[in-house]
């Protein structure tokens, strides 16, 4: 028990340790329009920060990184472990955390968070459980609601046109072809025209 609180106690300075200092890009405090502050490398030849004078903001280097044993752990100290499906959520052990996958739609979320709740398991990217089921769930319903009235004006746009005789389709097709007639006694009176010319 006494080595278990004395490693929790390592853990716990260990993940204290790990950096959080914010590398920014040189002069990024005078260009945020510009070019943003994500962490550039300066490569100018008379570059104060580049030549790490005091008083310029820090660079990246090998000394800043994080104790090996809490790369990647979460604050709490916890591995996140990416969640697929329910299945998936059975994996995760008292060491982990849940991280649904983006890739996961939101019907499926719903059931994985349910699952998660259920075994007692802690999911890092859904903040309030309860909140996002009621959103999607009302979200979903507005839809199916969308999906019946679009389905009921294609019925009634269906039902609105009168499907034509056999008596008013050859009357249709004699007044295209009467139209190619004409059509064609006009090309030739063209015709005739540019001849007599």
């Amino acid at each position: 028990m006494r080595e278990a609180n004395a490693m929790n106690e390592k853990l716990k300075e260990k993940l204290k340790m790990r950096t959080r200092k914010r590398f920014v890009r040189q002069d990024a405090h005078r260009f945020v329009k510009k070019m943003g502050a994500v962490w550039r490398k300066p490569r100018g030849h008379h570059s104060k920060m580049r030549l790490s004078r005091k008083g310029k903001a820090p660079m990246v280097r090998p000394g800043y990184r994080s104790p090996v044993e809490v790369r990647g752990m979460t604050r709490e100290g916890y591995l996140p472990l990416i969640v697929h499906n329910v299945r998936d959520v059975a994996r995760v052990d008292s060491q982990h955390v849940a991280l649904i996958s983006a890739t996961v739609g939101k019907k499926k979320k719903i059931q994985i968070i349910a699952e998660a709740q259920k075994r007692g398991v802690m999911v890092l990217n859904v903040r309030d459980a309860e909140r996002f089921r009621e959103r999607v769930e009302k979200e979903m319903t507005e839809r199916k609601k969308e999906k019946s009235l679009l389905e009921k004006k294609r019925k009634e746009k269906v039902e609105r046109v009168p499907e034509k005789t056999l008596d008013e389709r050859s009357t249709e097709e004699k007044s295209g072809d009467k139209a190619q007639d004409k059509e064609a006694q006009r090309r030739e009176a063209e015709k005739a025209m540019l001849k007599g010319a």
